[in-house]
């Protein structure tokens, strides 16, 4: 089923359902997708952005022990002579970019090849050395699926997860069974609504996304962001701490389609505010002391990060294509159980910084809308890691999949991998200069300089590997890969667009991501990378690392 069958094939879901749903007034069993209330916490639910949280601080704290002692193991491993002292040891922060099933899984592959777990490539063993796991997007539906699985191995998550569910395809939860899914759907989201908490296409999307990615009932039904701190693997620290990123926008009522890039930016993360999402606070307190638990449903976070419909605004009905299509489906189906009470596309949470002193800038709005990074042509979750209160040193960002030019709206891209003789913008690095611009106008130091897109075209810099910046000892190292196809794994370049993917090409593009990882196998890439790692913390390198950075790094 293609892109451009979308909406009729959740039209037809949505109404043969009907009389199901219909007769299926009643709550379902604790896993209900219907927020309840629950009893305030009795300290202030929100806080100024001026440190970190305490469940965060103490996550770290933990963290970072486990993973510097990896970091050293595996430096070690690349070369006896890399100075591992614990004290000059740097955070390290893993980022994933967006681009649907393609970011999905390329970016799956890579964080395989770095297993110690799941593989025995050259680069094995650096992901257990990761403190922050940043994602957004198609990276986010990977951070949120492997959240749901309790951090099981890639090759568990391809065989038992990705194969079959992706070749279903998005818009055919359960295979066969989608329309009981469907009726399952419209059910929870009815529920959400009825409960008195706004709802939207965005809660629809989020539970085809669960169907999709989650185990369990209902499709992880039961799964929230805050419930991640019950996993053995969070609570033992075994794990980099997953933050998912959104931004807020106004398209839904503005009728404009684009974000600025200063658009706000908006961290999902498992402990702080997360657990009291959508309660109704003023000034940081909740209104008559009622809370709320169960907002912070996994299936609508993966679902806030990556929506893009909105961008369609209330032309919907007027435009054209398989996207504008699929739009106009959703926010058909969110009519079938809300009535005429929401006709947004994006993602909204009641407002838990409303009439705050701290966040002037959206104190006034009731309703936070939240969608995909993209719509502000940022589609590179840096932001986090600008922050100097986490002090991560060094990024690697997994992919860099932009997949549109200045001027060119999201529903006109169409994705392309990089090459040495190509100038399609997905390899121009536009997202990460837009990042470095606005983090220069915010005053953030810690973002190194990015070069303008001509740069990127006229040096091929999307070719390999890069370093950004060598030379700046005050910011973030950003070890940066670029999405290119190796020989083999032609079906990489999928759209960002695509909602199902076959077997045979979920195998490949997880197989190029194992390749982006190791640079084609390059047996020199392990020891370029260590030397990336360590330069802005080590006492000394070892020889040779100067000739990698004349080779990788960027100025």
């Amino acid at each position: 089923m293609r892109l451009a069958h979308f909406s009729v094939a959740i039209i037809a879901n949505c109404y043969a359902v009907t009389p199901c749903y219909a007769a299926r007034p009643g709550r379902h069993a604790a896993d209900a997708y219907a927020p309840q209330r629950a009893t305030c916490p009795t300290s202030s639910i929100v806080r100024p952005a001026s440190s970190l949280a305490t469940g965060e601080s103490q996550y770290i704290t933990a963290r970072k022990t486990i993973a510097d002692a990896a970091l050293a193991s595996w430096l070690k491993k690349v070369n006896e002579t890399f100075d591992t002292d614990p004290s000059r040891l740097p955070t390290l922060g893993l980022a994933g970019s967006g681009g649907g099933y393609r970011a999905l899984l390329n970016e799956a592959g890579v964080l395989q090849a770095m297993n110690a777990r799941d593989s025995n490539s050259s680069v094995n063993g650096l992901y257990q050395a990761f403190t922050y796991h940043a994602a957004l997007s198609g990276g986010g539906w990977l951070a949120t699926s492997l959240a749901a699985w309790h951090w099981r191995t890639i090759s568990y998550l391809q065989k038992n997860v990705y194969e079959p569910n992706l070749e279903d395809g998005l818009l055919l939860p359960g295979g066969f069974y989608s329309p009981l899914a469907y009726a399952q759907i419209l059910t929870d989201v009815a529920a959400k609504a009825a409960a008195g908490y706004p709802v939207t296409a965005g809660d629809i999307y989020g539970r085809l996304l669960g169907y999709n990615l989650f185990p369990g009932a209902d499709g992880g039904v039961a799964f929230t962001m805050s419930g991640v701190t019950s996993s053995s693997n969070f609570t033992k620290h075994q794990v980099p701490y997953p933050i998912i990123t959104s931004i807020g926008t106004n398209a839904s009522s503005s009728g404009i389609c684009s974000e600025p890039p200063d658009a706000t930016q908006y961290e999902y993360t498992p402990t702080n505010l997360m657990a009291h999402l959508g309660s109704n606070i003023s000034n940081g307190t909740a209104v008559h002391g009622n809370c709320t638990s169960g907002f912070d449903n996994l299936g609508f976070v993966t679902a806030s990060t990556s929506n893009i419909f909105g961008c369609l605004c209330k032309t919907v009905s007027n435009s054209t294509g398989a996207v504008a299509q699929l739009a106009d489906a959703l926010q058909s189906a969110i009519l079938e159980v809300a009535g005429t009470t929401t006709s947004s596309l994006f993602n909204e949470i009641p407002n838990p910084f409303l009439a705050y002193s701290h966040a002037s800038a959206v104190s006034s709005a009731k309703l936070l809308t939240l969608g995909d990074g993209d719509l502000s042509m940022q589609n590179d979750p840096v932001w986090p890691f600008l922050q100097p209160e986490r002090s991560v040193s060094v990024l690697i960002r997994k992919l860099a999949v932009v997949n549109h030019a200045p001027g060119q709206t999201l529903m006109h891209a169409v994705a392309d991998t990089c090459s040495e003789n190509t100038t399609n913008s997905s390899c121009t690095g536009l997202s990460l200069h837009n990042t470095f611009l606005e983090a220069q106008s915010q005053s953030l130091t810690k973002m190194p300089t990015i070069p303008p897109t001509s740069t990127f075209v006229a040096l091929y810099l999307s070719s390999q590997a890069r370093f950004f910046d060598c030379h700046q000892p005050d910011a973030i190292t950003i070890v940066w890969l670029p999405l290119v196809s190796y020989s083999g794994t032609t079906a990489s370049d999928i759209s960002s667009v695509d909602v199902e993917v076959s077997e045979a090409n979920t195998d490949s593009i997880i197989r190029n991501g194992n390749l982006i990882a190791t640079q084609n196998n390059d047996p020199q890439w392990p020891t370029c990378l260590a030397c990336a790692i360590s330069l802005k913390t080590a006492v000394s390198l070892p020889a040779g690392c100067g000739a990698y950075f004349a080779r990788y790094c960027v100025t």
